[in-house]
């Protein structure tokens, strides 16, 4: 029997389970934005396993511990707690969600919480109910949409770059990237080297050194943000992917592209058949046999087989 799709799942829900998988949904995208524009960690941060479980309901009075964020999504859908148990159920039943029990310390005590996570299925058909798309995801080497966009203010300041610290007021399209923005833009580990890097330079002012009537000036400096060489290629070379992916940021088109330019996201498909090797991996196979049948592989003469035997011998006698 073929599995249903999840539009069809959907309609198969009554109307207040749809309000729970839509108010649960909700929760999970929430819980997904925090994970992605929240302040930048230094430390190792907690798989999507654990933070895509949802705190339901404690099992203690509400005047006491007060409603979870989920309790207060449906009651301002006029949904409150009473048959929360049996919707919950018909979810899980339709493998939408799951469920589980545990304990939690209060300042009361330890009390019962119930917890729920979307599976991947309950996601796709609560996206198909409200007629959400799932977040594009960019192939691997590309930038997410917040990257690019300061990629391209950068491109479009110029050779001159962008002063690292924007006034208070400064449009958007003027700012310079984010402190966090350019932890990744100006990361050395990339295959292509850093997009983007900080400079201190003059200002071209002048101001009289210390002590006063020293006759000594110092010219004053700032520090600026400039778009690498490897940051410009990587803009040339995938404006047209960017312009698939992220078709909202407008980036500036230059007069002509280089001659490796990505025509559009197709370039970047792997035409490789997964577990096929490598050229390189391929060849050191091709090498390793041939010297086998000529009874030149030195690790198998070392394991003890007769000499002036081949391989395609050795394998007949065994």
């Amino acid at each position: 029997m073929p599995r249903p799709q999840p539009a069809e799942l959907w309609g198969e829900l009554n109307a207040r389970q749809q309000t729970y998988l839509t108010v649960i949904y909700n929760a999970d995208q929430n819980a997904e934005e925090n994970q992605k524009g929240g302040a930048f960690d230094w430390g190792k941060r907690p798989p999507a396993s654990e933070w895509r479980w949802q705190t339901f309901s404690l099992k203690a009075p509400q005047e006491i511990v007060g409603r979870t964020a989920i309790q207060y999504a449906l009651a301002s859908k006029d949904e409150h707690d009473q048959g929360a148990g049996s919707s919950l159920a018909a979810l899980r039943r339709r493998k939408l969600i799951e469920v589980t029990n545990d304990f939690v310390q209060t300042m009361i005590g330890m009390i019962p919480r119930v917890r729920v996570k979307l599976t991947t299925l309950g996601r796709a058909t609560a996206r198909a109910g409200l007629g959400h798309t799932a977040p594009k995801s960019p192939p691997r080497g590309l930038l997410s949409e917040w990257l690019w966009s300061n990629l391209v203010r950068l491109y479009r300041a110029g050779p001159e770059g962008m002063p690292a610290e924007s006034p208070r007021g400064t449009p958007y399209e003027e700012r310079a990237p984010s402190y966090k923005a350019l932890l990744f833009l100006e990361d050395m580990s990339r295959r292509e080297g850093r997009l983007a890097e900080t400079k201190t330079v003059r200002t071209g002012e002048t101001y009289e050194a210390y002590p006063p009537g020293s006759g000594q000036t110092r010219y004053r400096t700032e520090h600026r943000v400039f778009l690498t060489d490897a940051g410009r290629t990587h803009y040339e070379r995938h404006l047209r992917c960017y312009a698939e992916l992220w078709p909202d940021v407008e980036a500036p088109v230059p007069e002509a592209l280089p001659e490796d330019a990505h025509k559009g996201l197709d370039d970047h498909k792997v035409r490789k058949p997964r577990g096929l090797l490598t050229r390189p991996a391929f060849l050191l196979l091709v090498a390793i046999v041939r010297n086998d049948l000529d009874d030149r592989l030195w690790l198998r003469n070392r394991s003890g087989a007769p000499t002036g035997e081949t391989g395609a011998a050795r394998r007949r006698r065994a």
